[in-house]
C-alpha cells in the first residue's frame, strides 16, 4: 500500500506532504495502516468530503491510496471528518511529521 498524503491550512497555514509506503514500515505498522484504511471505509468515500459548517483555521487533507490494483483520491475538510477517518488522519500526520524531521 502506498499513500500520498497532504495536509494544509490550520492556524499557521502549515503544509505537510509525505509518501507513506507500507514496504518501508514495520510489519505491525503496515498491518495497522491497512486496518485504519479499511475501518475508515476510504475506498467508498466520495472524491470531496466537506461540511456545511464553516470554521476558521481548519486543516484540509488530500489522500491518494494505492493498493492491490486500486487507486482512490479524496480531498477532506477537517469539519467533515468521521471518528474512523480522524484516527487514520492522525496516524498519517504523525508518520508524515517523522519523515520531515
Amino acid at each position: 500500500m502506498k499513500i500520498y498524503f497532504e495536509r494544509g491550512g490550520g492556524f499557521a497555514g502549515t503544509h505537510i506532504t509525505a509518501i507513506i509506503d507500507s514496504k518501508e514500515l514495520t510489519q505491525d505498522e503496515g498491518q495497522e495502516l491497512g486496518e485504519l484504511v479499511n475501518s475508515s471505509n476510504f475506498f467508498n468515500l466520495p472524491p470531496l468530503v466537506t461540511s456545511k459548517k464553516r470554521g476558521a483555521d481548519r486543516f484540509n487533507y488530500k489522500l491518494t491510496v494505492e493498493t492491490e490494483g486500486k487507486r482512490h483520491s479524496v480531498v477532506i475538510n477537517e469539519g467533515a471528518v468521521t471518528p474512523e477517518l480522524r484516527t487514520l488522519l492522525q496516524w498519517l500526520t504523525a508518520k508524515a511529521k517523522t519523515k520531515v524531521e
